[in-house]
């Protein structure tokens, strides 16, 4: 479905949001994901008209809507997706971010979930980060947080629309570094505010185990059963500290929309090279998405 400009329509047709698939910035104060954050959301990269890890995100988050008492139609989301990134060619947009959330649409004051439950259906459009190629190729540098994520093994792994953790934890610096590292109250290496971390520490990958804290990224998996595999890499999750991050000879972040980022220092405190196996997994990437080129 395509948008036809006219004289009734262009203010609508330049709307880069839409809500239950009609083009809106609008969203009804009752709803569940405003009220308590009772939703979830993905940040997928639209590359060439076309989302190169939309099975990925779909299954997601039909995954973790169970997990949230969120009933979701597949149709539905499919629908919508498709005729929002149609309005987007139209208007010659073929590049950027499309993030969807996922609430459990209206209710009554209260936290007990509607039993006729209406899930609400957001798109949004936004550029890509102004920095996104530029570091990608000379890396990034990380704060160390102060706050420490919970532990909630109910949650953990889930991108629900519940952020204040990593708000907390991004108000503690300004724009020197790029991202911060979070830890959890065991001290444990978690993420960054907005990533997965890979660490290459005494000839294999490491990566969080995230049974308690943190996200299940879509590019971390990928990773872990395709990318690592593909060039004869190891990867191994497990219980990471301070001291690993020390030890390691090379790290990295990733998240769909940036990609694979090698993390090049901590704090100014250490630094660290782009190493040869960061490389090959950045390679293993771009053979199969040229977007992350």
């Amino acid at each position: 479905m395509g948008c036809i400009l006219t004289d009734d329509n262009i203010n609508q047709c330049l709307v880069l949001s839409s809500v239950d698939g009609d083009l809106s910035t609008t969203v009804v104060l009752d709803d569940r994901g405003l009220a308590y954050g009772h939703g979830l959301f993905e940040s997928m990269r639209l590359w060439s008209g076309k989302i190169p890890l939309q099975t990925e995100h779909l299954a997601r988050i039909y995954r973790d809507a169970r997990r949230l008492n969120i009933s979701v139609e597949a149709s539905t989301v499919a629908r919508y997706l498709e005729r929002f990134i149609a309005h987007l060619n139209c208007l010659g947009i073929t590049a950027g971010v499309i993030k969807l959330m996922i609430t459990a649409g209206s209710g009554a004051r209260g936290y007990r979930i509607p039993e006729a439950m209406a899930p609400r259906y957001i798109l949004r459009f936004s550029e890509l980060p102004t920095d996104l190629f530029r570091s990608g190729e000379g890396g990034v540098g990380l704060y160390q947080c102060d706050y420490r994520l919970p532990q909630n093994t109910a949650l953990a792994g889930v991108k629900h629309l519940n952020r204040l953790d990593q708000i907390l934890a991004r108000s503690e610096w300004h724009d020197e570094y790029q991202d911060g590292l979070m830890l959890d109250q065991k001290n444990y290496v978690i993420e960054t505010t907005s990533a997965n971390i890979f660490i290459r520490h005494a000839n294999e990958w490491l990566t969080p185990r995230l049974t308690g804290a943190g996200i299940d990224g879509i590019l971390r998996s990928l990773i872990i059963n395709q990318l690592a595999p593909a060039k004869g890499l190891n990867v191994r999750e497990g219980a990471l500290t301070m001291a690993d991050i020390s030890a390691c000879s090379e790290w990295f972040l990733c998240n769909s929309v940036r990609g694979i980022v090698p993390i090049v220092n901590l704090m100014g405190r250490q630094q660290w090279s782009i190493g040869d196996n960061t490389q090959k997994l950045c390679q293993a990437l771009t053979e199969r998405y040229l977007c992350y080129a």
